[in-house]
């Protein structure tokens, strides 16, 4: 699947998947990933938040998103932060969980703040 990034930073396919539970498919999905705290993520694109990874409870399987220097917003000590990417995922529809990252890749931060649907939710950068 080819993205293009003009004017919407992504749009999502939503694929039926084999041998999941009824609530997850495997999608697309596009916007702010946030690392604020140990073990706590997000991914917050147009359909709001999806929990990533929750401090001593639960974490979808797969690798992360690896961000460059220029990619990444540190919010305070160590590598917290925040960066923009996409993903492709399987997610709980219900619970905006996301069970398993099948790939994760990083955008420049630009591309999330230029898309209409999302830039007015990047995460708070309590350094600006």
């Amino acid at each position: 699947m080819a993205l293009l990034l003009t004017g919407a930073l992504c749009s999502f396919t939503t694929v039926a998947s084999v041998a999941k539970p009824a609530s997850a498919t495997q999608q697309q999905r596009c916007g702010w990933f946030d690392n604020p705290s140990p073990q706590n993520a997000a991914l917050i694109d147009r359909d709001g938040s999806w929990t990533v990874s929750v401090q001593g409870g639960e974490s979808a399987k797969g690798a992360w998103p690896r961000f460059s220097g220029k990619q990444w917003v540190k919010t305070g000590a160590g590598s917290y932060g925040y960066g923009c990417a996409c993903m492709t995922v399987d997610v709980d529809v219900q619970t905006q969980q996301i069970q398993r990252i099948h790939s994760a890749n990083a955008k420049p931060v630009s591309a999330c703040r230029s898309d209409k649907a999302i830039k007015d939710k990047e995460p708070f950068n309590p350094l600006k």
